[in-house]
């Protein structure tokens, strides 16, 4: 079984790397615009499944394989932000995040090629942002550099410091892809990533 990770997101790859499972990687190219009047859950959920579409769709047909993407949107205050692409936006991301709580939804699709079962769920991160100086702000834009990261931070490296405090059921969600979601749903196709590859 080819193992596909719909995604062009090296943090996502580094994450599917710890099931220690052998995949490649496609990237979905796919429109991410919001729809009018989409609810957050609706948004993430209709993303991961249209990615793991669109990469199916350039597949072999005769290629065996098990597609996972996943997507993930920053709210805050049931506003929808956008993936900050320069520093100034993650900067005004941070502050409009100071003091608040801010949640991130992450969805994951996995479809069977072949047999066209699927799974579909998604992960809810509530993050209490400490309150920020411009200072502050300034500073960790400069150091991390956080374009292209939802709500303008990298949780995986100096971004824990903004925080207050992280609730979530799934520690691996707000960095991209939920790993422990991701294990139940290969499950629930019936594969079982404690046994080796090439049984299943």
């Amino acid at each position: 079984m080819n193992i596909i990770l719909a995604s062009s997101s090296k943090y996502r790859a580094e994450l599917l790397q710890r099931l220690n499972i052998t995949f490649s990687t496609h990237a979905p190219d796919i429109d991410e615009t919001l729809q009018k009047n989409e609810q957050p859950i609706s948004y993430c959920l209709r993303l991961a499944e249209e990615k793991a579409q669109a990469v199916i769709n350039r597949l072999d047909s005769e290629q065996n394989a098990l597609v996972i993407a996943s997507d993930q949107a920053c709210f805050i205050q049931n506003q929808y932000i956008e993936k900050p692409f320069d520093l100034e936006t993650s900067a005004q991301q941070l502050r409009q995040a100071s003091g608040k709580k801010v949640s991130f939804y992450t969805s994951l699709h996995i479809v069977n090629k072949q047999s066209g079962k699927n799974y579909s769920n998604y992960n809810q991160v509530d993050v209490k942002f400490r309150l920020l100086t411009e200072k502050q702000i300034q500073f960790y834009v400069n150091q991390e550099k956080p374009i292209g990261c939802a709500g303008g931070f990298k949780v995986e490296g100096f971004g824990i410091s903004l925080f207050e405090e992280v609730i979530s059921t799934d520690p691996t969600a707000l960095i991209g892809l939920p790993l422990i979601q991701v294990v139940r749903g290969l499950q629930m196709l019936g594969i079982d990533i404690l046994t080796p590859q090439d049984t299943w």
